[in-house]
């Protein structure tokens, strides 16, 4: 869960790499490294997230309050996790990140927010994604990330595209599923 940590980490390995080229990803010690790291950023997930399902009785305030802060530290795992591509595999980090963490938990804490927050919130995390995997139109990315496109689409049909006051926020849900190849109007 430490940022700092996770960088310093991140930039070691880094460094290890540009240092001894005799480093090779096939080595038993760098693979049993970074399978230690996968294994610690899945036991982050199952011990450092937690957002439950609220019955309709509870405080609409404290709900939401609630699920800020379960959001915010589930965002801050998810850069920590993302912090890793080009090191770790994507497809082991794509698992991770948007299977588990995004589709699982962010997007629980997304549902119980307004559509400008939850715009606010999907913007924030499209931009935190490595730009690599978006650029390209990779198989293994498109459908781990039906779940939020598909939540994407669903708060533009909460708003009133012929109101002038939600027109920003269409435009704003637009340029984010064009950003992930999606289509606003697609099925």
């Amino acid at each position: 869960m430490s940022t700092s940590q996770t960088l310093r980490l991140v930039g070691l390995i880094n460094r290890l790499y540009q240092d001894y080229p005799s480093l090779r990803p096939c080595s038993k010690p760098l693979i049993e490294l970074f399978t230690a790291i996968l294994e610690k950023i899945k036991a982050s997930l199952d011990n450092d997230v937690f957002i439950p399902i609220f019955p309709n009785k509870q405080s609409q305030d404290a709900r939401t309050s609630f699920f800020q802060r379960q959001f915010c530290s589930g965002l801050k795992l998810f850069r920590n996790i993302l912090s890793w591509q080009g090191i770790l595999s994507d497809v082991s980090l794509r698992d991770v990140a948007i299977s588990s963490l995004l589709n699982r938990y962010l997007l629980s804490a997304m549902r119980v927010c307004s559509p400008t927050d939850a715009i606010a919130k999907a913007h924030v995390i499209v931009y935190t994604l490595p730009r690599v995997w978006l650029q390209s139109q990779s198989s293994d990315f498109n459908p781990c990330m039906d779940m939020f496109i598909q939540f994407l689409k669903y708060v533009a049909s909460q708003l009133d595209q012929k109101n002038p006051i939600h027109l920003d926020s269409v435009e704003k849900i637009a340029k984010l599923l064009n950003t992930l190849h999606a289509n606003l109007f697609d099925k």
